[in-house]
């Protein structure tokens, strides 16, 4: 019985994890287009307050090419950020020992007739699920991105995929109950 209690909390904590994103807020200031280039999406990323035995340490990694090209290696209680480019496809992930890593898949493909000035901030607030529950998963699941970021152009502005992010917590969720 134990065990059902802690899968149906796991549930609530999934549910609640892949739904923390937070739309992004434009950039209208003085920058060179060297500086556009490098900086046209900042990302700011911090884990929510919903695990409280979070301590320690917790690596985010700017993947492009399928390459690291920055690591950060940050205290839970500190926001990790990036400068990302126009017109790149990019992954965070996110490690911590003891935690299933997430995946974020970023796109900054953007119409040409956007201005070469323009700059954006999208602010994420995340959290890992527990490497206990992995087997409860089915391995696309969890190695997959949790989320994808793309550049919404009616309402000019980065946002996340909802759709995505809820078919993936209804498959997850599914795959607990089955485990139950």
């Amino acid at each position: 019985m134990k065990t059902n209690s802690f899968k149906l909390a796991c549930i609530m904590v999934l549910s609640i994890t892949l739904l923390g994103l937070q739309a992004q807020t434009k950039e209208n200031g003085n920058s060179t287009e060297s500086d556009t280039l490098a900086k046209f999406l900042k990302i700011k990323g911090k884990f929510d307050n919903s695990v409280t035995d979070f301590n320690g340490v917790y690596t985010v990694k700017l993947i492009y090419n399928n390459k690291v090209v920055e690591e950060q290696t940050l205290k839970v209680s500190k926001s990790f950020s990036f400068n990302l480019g126009r017109n790149c496809f990019y992954a965070i992930k996110m490690e911590k020992d003891g935690y299933i890593p997430k995946i974020i898949s970023i796109s900054t493909m953007v119409p040409k007739a956007l201005g070469e000035s323009e700059s954006y901030t999208f602010k994420l607030s995340t959290n890992l699920i527990s490497m206990e529950l992995y087997g409860l998963f089915e391995d696309d699941n969890v190695d997959f991105p949790s989320a994808i970021i793309y550049y919404d152009k009616g309402s000019d502005s980065f946002e996340f995929s909802q759709k995505y992010t809820e078919a993936l917590i209804k498959k997850m969720k599914s795959d607990l109950l089955a485990g139950l």
